[in-house]
C-alpha cells in the first residue's frame, strides 16, 4: 500500500493539487504504456470534462494504490513539466507550486494584465529556452491568436506552474522591454484612468490626434524609464505628478488617452482618490497640455479627467480602511500638515522681518481655508446637479414606460388565433427545447419530436432515453447543435447530439445539485443555476469546460433559474423559504462585471406565483410562465405585460414553453404546454410586435 505520508500530503494539499494538476491524454497515454494504468481507467478520466473533478477522481483513486505506482506517477510528472507537484508530494527538494500570494496577486489583476503583457513579443520563446515551459505549452500557445486572449492563456499556465517558472517568466519580461510590468505582478493594484480632450473653436481633430499621439508617447516614456535625449519639460512635469507608490504602466491611444496607473497600497490609493476629487490631477494635466500646445504651436484644448466606477470604488474603498473619518478628514490631515510646515517657514523669517511676516503667514493659512471651503462647495453643487440630471430623466423615462405598455398591449390583443394539440394525458411532460424547426417534449424514457410549425405532423426521430433515471429538465443549443438533459436521480447532465446518427444519450457532467434546472444563452454557453450549499450559476462552455461560477448573495430566498438575455445581462428567479407552501417567487436581474455579486447588484424586476419556465427574448425581454396565475409574461427592468392570459386565451396552468424569433416577418412564436378540460395540450400561438416604437418627443429608441 502507499505510504501514509504520502497520503497525507494528497489529502493535505488536495484543492491545490486539483486545481494545477495537469492530467491530459499525453500523461495518460504514458502511464498505461507503463502499465500504472489502465486502458479503461484513461478513457474514464478523459471522459470527465471538469479538469477538476478529473484531477479530485484520480488523486482518490491513486491513494488507494501500492507505493510502486505513486513512484512511477511521481516520475512521470517530472518528465511533464509538472516536477513541482511531484516535489510537493515526495519531499524531494527543489521547485515547488507557487505561493498563494503571487498566485491572488496575479488572479485579482490578471485581466488587465492580459491587456498590458504583450505575448507576442518573444516572451514564449524566451520561457520556452529557460525550460519554464515545454515544447506542447509553446506550441499551444503560440497556436492562439495575437492578443489579451494569449496572455491570458499565459497568465492562467503561470498560475498553474512552480516557483521557479515565475522567477523565469519575470526574466523574460525583461528580455522583451517589458520589465517596468514586474512590480504589478508582486504586490499593489491598478487602475485606469480616461483623458479626454475637447478642442475649442479653432482646433481642428487632425490636430487633436497630433497632440493625443505626442503626449501618449510621453506617457510610455515614462513607464519604461526611458530616458529622453535632452531636457523635456513636459515628462519632467508629469513625473512630478506621481511618487515611488503611484507610478505610470502604459498608456493608450483610442478615442481618447487611456492612463493605466500602478500603486502600492491603501495609502497611495488615497493619494491618488485625492488627486481625483480635487481636481489636482486635471489642473497639473492642463499645465502640461499648455507646455506641449506652445512647443507645438497647437491651438488650446480643453481637458477633462475620469475614471470607470469600479476603479473609483476600489480607490475609495482603500481610503475608508485607511483612514475610518472618510475622504473630508484625509484632505483636512493634508492641509493640516501643509500649515504646519507654512508655519516653520513663518518663524525662521519671523527674526528678520517681524511682526508683518507674522501677518502675512495667518493671512495666507485664512487663504487656505476658503479654497478647502471653495471645493467643498463645488463638490455639492456638481452631486446636486447630477441629481437634479438623473431625476429628470427617470421622469422622461417613466413617460416612455406608459406609452410603450399602451403600444405593446393594443399589439398583443391582435395576436393570432391559438393552434392546439391534444397530447397522451398518461404522458407526464418535464421539458420542452426548440431546435433545427422541431419541438422536443421530455417524458420518462422517450424524446418525443414534433416537427414546427405543423405540430399534428408524424415524427420519425423520437428519442430513447431510458437510461436516464430521472430526467427533470432539458435545453437545447444552437451552437452545439445538441439537446442538454438534466438528470435528478443521476445528478448529472446528459448531452444528445442532433446531427449524429445514433442520437444516443452521453453523460456529460456530474455533480449537479438543486434545484436542476438549467438554459443555453444566445453564444452557447450551459448556465447551471445551485441553490445550495450556497447559491452560484455555474457555466460551461459547449466543450464541457467550466468558464467560471458567478457567486450571488442568499438573503433574496432560494435560487429556482437563471437565464441570460441577449444583452449580457443574467435573470434569476427566488422563491422565499415558504415558497414550497405559498410559490411566491421575485424576479432580479444583475450585470456579470467579474466578481461576487452583492445585495446592492440585484435589480428587482418583478413579483410572481410559481414560475414554472423562464426563457430570454429579444434584447432585454424575458418570457415567464406562471401556473398559480394562468398567464404566459414578457418583462425587461421597466416593462412587464401579459402576453397570454386565461381571461383572454382560456389557458390554463402553462408549465412549459419555446420561444422562436422570426425576424423576416417581424413577429415570434410561442410554442408552450398548459392543461386543458381534455388533458395536457401542446399549442402554438403567433404574434407581431413592433419592437423599435420610437415616442413622439424623442429621437431615441425605446428598444
Amino acid at each position: 500500500m502507499m505510504n501514509d505520508d504520502n497520503k497525507a500530503e494528497i489529502d493535505e494539499h488536495m484543492k491545490l493539487l486539483c486545481e494545477i494538476l495537469n492530467l491530459d491524454n499525453a500523461l495518460l497515454t504514458e502511464l498505461v504504456g507503463e502499465k500504472v494504468i489502465d486502458v479503461r481507467l484513461k478513457e474514464d478520466m478523459l471522459a470527465i470534462r471538469n479538469l477538476y473533478e478529473r484531477n479530485h477522481q484520480f488523486l482518490n483513486w491513486l491513494k488507494s494504490e501500492s507505493k510502486a505506482v505513486f513512484k512511477k506517477w511521481t516520475n512521470k510528472l517530472r518528465q511533464h513539466h509538472q516536477a513541482h507537484i511531484a516535489n510537493l508530494l515526495d519531499g524531494t527538494p527543489g521547485e515547488l507550486p507557487l505561493n498563494e500570494q503571487l498566485k491572488n496577486q496575479l488572479r485579482m489583476n490578471i485581466t488587465l494584465l492580459s491587456d498590458l503583457i504583450y505575448a507576442d513579443t518573444g516572451i514564449v520563446e524566451k520561457m520556452w529556452s529557460l525550460g519554464a515551459i515545454s515544447s506542447r505549452e509553446q506550441r499551444h500557445l503560440n497556436y492562439l491568436e495575437v492578443g489579451s486572449d494569449k496572455s491570458l492563456e499565459l497568465l492562467n499556465l503561470i498560475i498553474k506552474k512552480s516557483d521557479q517558472t515565475y522567477t523565469c517568466f519575470l526574466e523574460a519580461l525583461k528580455a522583451t522591454n517589458q520589465g517596468h510590468m514586474i512590480e504589478c505582478l508582486q504586490n499593489g493594484e491598478i487602475a485606469k484612468i480616461h483623458i479626454e480632450f475637447q478642442p475649442t473653436s479653432n482646433c481642428t481633430s487632425d490636430d487633436l490626434d497630433t497632440f493625443e499621439a505626442i503626449l501618449s508617447e510621453k506617457f510610455n516614456a515614462i513607464a519604461k524609464a526611458i530616458k529622453p535625449s535632452e531636457v523635456d519639460e513636459t515628462i519632467h512635469k508629469i513625473t512630478q505628478i506621481f511618487s515611488e507608490k503611484i507610478k505610470i504602466i502604459e498608456s493608450k491611444q483610442k478615442q481618447s488617452i487611456i492612463l493605466f496607473l500602478w500603486y502600492k497600497d491603501n495609502e497611495a490609493a488615497t493619494e491618488l482618490l485625492l488627486m481625483l476629487e480635487s481636481r489636482q490631477l486635471e489642473r497639473i494635466l492642463e499645465e502640461i497640455c499648455s507646455c506641449l500646445t506652445i512647443s507645438l504651436d497647437l491651438p488650446r484644448v480643453l481637458i477633462r479627467v475620469s475614471m470607470e466606477p469600479e476603479f473609483l470604488l476600489s480607490l475609495k474603498s482603500a481610503a475608508l480602511l485607511l483612514n475610518s473619518d472618510t475622504m473630508p478628514s484625509l484632505k483636512y490631515k493634508e492641509l493640516e500638515q501643509k500649515f504646519s510646515q507654512l508655519t516653520l517657514n513663518v518663524k525662521q523669517i519671523e527674526d528678520e522681518n517681524g511682526s508683518l511676516q507674522l501677518t502675512n503667514g495667518k493671512l495666507r493659512a485664512k487663504i487656505g481655508e476658503l479654497e478647502v471651503q471653495l471645493s467643498a462647495a463645488e463638490s455639492v453643487t456638481g452631486s446636486l446637479k447630477s441629481e437634479n440630471l438623473e431625476m429628470r430623466h427617470k421622469l422622461r423615462s417613466m413617460e416612455k414606460v406608459e406609452k410603450v405598455i399602451r403600444i405593446l398591449t393594443q399589439q398583443i390583443d391582435n395576436a393570432s388565433k391559438l393552434e392546439t394539440l391534444i397530447l397522451n394525458e398518461e404522458i407526464a411532460i418535464f421539458g420542452m427545447a426548440y431546435l433545427n424547426a422541431t419541438i422536443y417534449l421530455l417524458s420518462s424514457e422517450w424524446i418525443y419530436a414534433h416537427e414546427y410549425p405543423n405540430l399534428i405532423s408524424i415524427s420519425y426521430h423520437d428519442i430513447k432515453i431510458r437510461e436516464i433515471g430521472g430526467p427533470c429538465d432539458i435545453a437545447a443549443c444552437q451552437k452545439g447543435q445538441c439537446l442538454y438533459i438534466c438528470d435528478r436521480k443521476g445528478r448529472c447532465i446528459w448531452r444528445i447530439q442532433i446531427n449524429d446518427k445514433e442520437q444516443r444519450p452521453v453523460k456529460w457532467l456530474t455533480g449537479i445539485e438543486e434545484p436542476f434546472t438549467l438554459s443555453v444563452s444566445s453564444d452557447g454557453c450551459l448556465l447551471i443555476p445551485k441553490s445550495s450549499p450556497c447559491h452560484c450559476i455555474i457555466c460551461y462552455n459547449t466543450r464541457g469546460a467550466l468558464i467560471r461560477t458567478i457567486d450571488l448573495p442568499t438573503s433574496f430566498g432560494v435560487l429556482t433559474h437563471a437565464v441570460k438575455t441577449t444583452t449580457n445581462k443574467y435573470v434569476v428567479s427566488f422563491c422565499d423559504e415558504d415558497g414550497i407552501i405559498d410559490n411566491d417567487h421575485e424576479i432580479y436581474e444583475f450585470e456579470d462585471r467579474g466578481k461576487s455579486i452583492e445585495d446592492q447588484d440585484m435589480k428587482h424586476r418583478i413579483d410572481i406565483s410559481d414560475v414554472s419556465c423562464m426563457s430570454p427574448g429579444d434584447d432585454n425581454w424575458v418570457f415567464v410562465a406562471s401556473k398559480d396565475d394562468n398567464k404566459i409574461i414578457m418583462c425587461d427592468g421597466l416593462f412587464v405585460c401579459d402576453v397570454l392570459n386565461y381571461q383572454k386565451d382560456s389557458i390554463q396552468r402553462p408549465s412549459k414553453f419555446c420561444y422562436k424569433r422570426d425576424n423576416v416577418l417581424s413577429k415570434f412564436s410561442l410554442v408552450f404546454l398548459h392543461e386543458t378540460e381534455g388533458g395536457l395540450a401542446l399549442s402554438t400561438c403567433n404574434l407581431s410586435l413592433n419592437m423599435t416604437c420610437v415616442l413622439e418627443d424623442s429621437n431615441e429608441q425605446v428598444w
